[in-house]
């Protein structure tokens, strides 16, 4: 539930079910009345009178019915005036509340004739909406494959513009681009390669996902499709489980964060709404009502942001948000209180405890939703800033050496890891000559074209000043070499402008094979063949020699 339709349409079932259960609440009030008419003073009942209009008042105030709980919170405070007193009940107190039970009861009928009509217009819009699907241009010279990938995919909900030529396809494209492209090459004409470059070159094309399947298979179809700016290349005989999952695995690396809400609410009606309330708003939430689960919910779930009650029974709200910020891994989490508690002291404890923001009960669903995501934005901006270069935007080096270890570890012996990396020469030369603001643009430019270039990986990062360090998969070395060398190429190929003067610059780069090394020592390894290559000259690659572990 995405769009504001959506949202909209959730607010409004969640109010006719409050409606639905308000209802409810007045039939017990009107029995407690009856009772206590006949008795004219009985705690119990006095007690759960307050209780019920206490309820209707906090829930009420959920859905912005601001008229409808003041007067709840009127016949609360009567009643809860009548206990403390505790002198007989008069019947003009009875008729006092007995009026704001029907008051109550009228402004239910309002609302309920609203929400029909709502109910309506959103019905009428649901049935007339069609599910959107992914449009995917499929290329390929063989008749019998478009007909197997196109029956794949449109299990998926994919619509499939088929083509068989270099030129049909590029047309299609240029009339409308896709949101994906397989090419499944060789085609009928043209060249399969060709057709993915042009595709990126136009606008919008650089973000689109693009697979290659090739029943050419050998050395050279791989390098031409990272070449081609190919986002993944699959050799015959391909599983087309593998070619749907990275499919869908690309087409969802674009779309919005979906950040994960834990939750901590005793009351089950309450954290209903606020459960729905924040998955219509796009959020992953996890509820949980006993504070006795939240240890295991907290390392399990690993939220992006905590919603917290205070009133939790054994232990409190303040409490855990002191737990969570002993855990050095939750320092940056988001915290918020949504409590009934509005005294001064409250807060302060709130501020005390590591918490962000104190909401009181009730709180409207719209500020509810944008404290959050407000919250979540500076928390978003603050992991980025610890995740991301802020030059290059490739990966840190703490975060890539972390990543980079956990998938050597998945894939060893599975797949062949290599470590690449790239170093501009003489950037001390550039510095001196036109300024270090102008060496930081020299060294975005190599990030750039080697983010273009590969984009099959994901793990490139700036790891100290002018050096680039690249995890690559499935390739050999002789692979390895080519996609080495055609970077290098591209990036001598850049002219660079600095106060109207026009130069170039070249980079070196070192290369090593895990294999059987860890990833500090193939670092090293790498490192020691990038040395190697500035020695001999500069602007080229040297893998390195590799240097059995010590047993």
């Amino acid at each position: 539930m995405g769009s504001i339709n959506a949202w909209q349409k959730l607010i409004s079932e969640q109010r006719a079910e409050f409606l639905q259960h308000a209802r409810a609440k007045l039939a017990d009030i009107e029995s407690s009345l009856n009772l206590l008419e006949e008795s004219l003073w009985e705690s119990a009942q006095i007690q759960n009178v307050a209780r019920l209009f206490h309820q209707l008042a906090g829930s009420g105030g959920f859905f912005d019915l601001h008229e409808f709980c003041a007067v709840a919170g009127k016949a609360e405070g009567v009643s809860l005036q009548l206990l403390s007193k505790r002198s007989d009940l008069k019947k003009e107190d009875l008729v006092i509340l007995r009026q704001c039970a029907a008051n109550l009861s009228k402004m239910l009928e309002s609302n309920e004739l609203t929400i029909a009509a709502e109910q309506a217009h959103f019905a009428a819009e649901y049935a007339a909406e069609q599910r959107l699907s992914t449009d995917l241009l499929l290329v390929s010279g063989d008749p019998r494959a478009l007909v197997k990938i196109s029956k794949y995919l449109e299990e998926f909900n994919i619509e499939v513009r088929t083509y068989r030529t270099e030129s049909s396809a590029e047309q299609a494209a240029q009339s409308k681009m896709p949101d994906a492209v397989i090419i499944h090459v060789p085609l009928s004409e043209g060249s399969g390669y060709d057709l993915a470059q042009k595709i990126r070159k136009r606008a919008g094309g650089q973000k689109i996902p693009i697979l290659l399947l090739s029943g050419e298979g050998g050395f050279l179809s791989k390098v031409n499709a990272i070449r081609a700016g190919v986002d993944n290349f699959f050799e015959a005989p391909f599983d087309l489980k593998q070619v749907g999952e990275r499919l869908q695995h690309l087409l969802d690396r674009d779309k919005p964060e979906m950040f994960r809400i834990l939750s901590v609410e005793d009351d089950a009606y309450q954290g209903g709404l606020i459960k729905s309330t924040l998955e219509a708003a796009g959020y992953n939430t996890m509820l949980i009502s006993d504070p006795r689960d939240f240890e295991d919910a907290l390392l399990a779930f690993c939220p992006d942001l905590l919603l917290l009650d205070i009133d939790l029974g054994a232990v409190n709200g303040f409490e855990l948000a002191k737990y969570v910020r002993q855990n050095d891994r939750f320092a940056a989490l988001p915290i918020i209180f949504l409590t009934t508690h509005n005294q001064l002291a409250a807060h302060i404890e709130t501020a005390r405890a590591g918490g962000d923001d104190h909401l009181v009960k009730p709180v409207s669903p719209q500020y509810l939703i944008a404290t959050i995501a407000g919250r979540l934005e500076r928390y978003r901006s603050l992991r980025k800033l610890t995740m991301l270069d802020g030059l290059t935007q490739c990966m840190t080096y703490s975060n890539f050496m972390d990543t980079a270890a956990k998938q050597v570890e998945r894939s060893r012996g599975i797949t062949r890891s290599t470590l690449m990396i790239f170093d501009v020469d003489n950037i001390g030369q550039i510095n001196q000559q036109f300024g270090f603001a102008q060496g930081d643009r020299v060294i975005q430019a190599l990030a750039r074209v080697i983010q273009n270039t590969l984009r099959q990986t994901e793990m490139i990062c700036r790891a100290a000043g002018d050096e680039i360090v690249v995890l690559l998969e499935n390739l050999d070395d002789t692979e390895v070499a080519q996609i080495g060398s055609h970077i290098l190429y591209d990036f001598q190929s850049i002219e660079l402008l600095s106060g109207g003067q026009k130069y170039s610059a070249t980079a070196s780069a070192g290369a090593c094979a895990l294999d059987s090394l860890s990833l500090d020592d193939a670092l090293k390894a790498a490192q020691a063949g990038l040395q190697i290559a500035k020695q001999q000259g500069k602007n080229r690659l040297v893998k390195a020699v590799q240097k059995q572990p010590n047993i």
